[in-house]
């Protein structure tokens, strides 16, 4: 298996990177749906 093993550090960059990721993407959703309910 090609991704059987995740030095520490290997693991909390991807772990970091998932998180933030997610985080963006909340914000950027929130920030649309605002957009498209204040829209006149």
């Amino acid at each position: 298996m090609l991704f059987g093993y995740f030095d520490p550090g290997s693991g909390s960059l991807l772990a970091q990177m998932l998180v933030g990721g997610g985080a963006g993407l909340v914000v950027l959703a929130r920030y649309v749906w605002d957009r498209m309910m204040h829209r006149p």
